[in-house]
């Protein structure tokens, strides 16, 4: 599944717009697949909890 977002996200990549966009912002084209993919969202979500929790929003079921 993430395999399908990662090749959807390289497609994505290489229109204008998104290449305009990239000149715009500070993003980058690196497309992080396989192993590295995990732990980075694995890392987001960990510094997105702690945000969430500084700012009081109880995400609690």
């Amino acid at each position: 599944m993430v395999e399908y977002y990662a090749s959807l996200m390289q497609k994505f990549a290489e229109t204008p717009e998104f290449k305009d966009y990239l000149k715009a912002t500070s993003q980058t084209r690196r497309i992080p697949r396989g192993g590295r993919t995990h732990g980075l969202y694995q890392h987001l979500g960990i510094h997105a909890m702690k945000v969430f929790e500084a700012e009081g929003w109880n995400l609690t079921n």
